[in-house]
């Protein structure tokens, strides 16, 4: 696969390590920048082309949320991912309604799903890489499943947010589709182990 170019607003230095590991075992190669300021997350994106943003939601100085919706229109067109802290769920929806692309929370499990997430986003963008297939991970596609699922469910849990109905419901009818393909590849893959045996 072909690396990757990223931007991540972070200032915890550990997990800055943690992804730039995650995405090189799935992106070799791959490029990621880190900025621990806003002002420089923006003028980055204004100066340099990135496949895919990443921010943290909070940072020691504090939140990020109040300045989310300029860091997405420095972004323009690239992918915005929002990551939050376990019980940060509820910035993170805030953060949809100001621009991001998608958000993930932070956690070890998850950091092995975010490469999975980033292609979605990149093949929307470059349809070469439609017919693209990730390194399984550990949990395999068992692992993308549960991923759709707890997509699909953050999904409904926003639901009730007025100013997140429309979108809300579009973007669940697409993971409902990939979840329902996830499980369809799942379901062949295990049909394929049985006839081996």
């Amino acid at each position: 696969m072909d690396p990757i170019h990223v931007l991540y607003l972070e200032d915890n230095t550990d997990h800055v390590s943690l992804v730039s590991d995650c995405l090189q075992v799935q992106f070799p190669g791959t490029r990621l920048e880190s900025v621990q300021h806003i002002d420089d997350m923006i003028a980055c994106l204004h100066s340099s082309p990135y496949d895919i943003a990443l921010t943290t939601a909070f940072l020691q100085t504090g939140s990020t949320l109040p300045r989310l919706s300029e860091i997405s229109d420095a972004a323009g067109e690239v992918p915005l991912i929002v990551v939050a802290g376990n019980g940060e769920e509820k910035s993170a929806a805030n953060a949809i309604k100001r621009g991001a692309t998608d958000y993930l929370v932070k956690s070890r499990e998850s950091l092995e799903l975010l490469p999975y997430l980033i292609l979605r986003l990149l093949k929307k963008r470059r349809p070469t890489l439609q017919q693209t297939r990730l390194v399984a991970p550990t949990t395999d596609s068992v692992g993308q499943l549960l991923h759709e699922i707890d997509l699909v469910s953050r999904r409904v849990h926003n639901l009730h947010e007025p100013s997140l109905n429309e979108i809300s419901i579009a973007a669940l009818r697409e993971e409902v589709k990939q979840l329902k393909r996830y499980a369809e590849t799942l379901k062949d893959q295990k049909i394929q182990k049985f006839r081996k045996k």
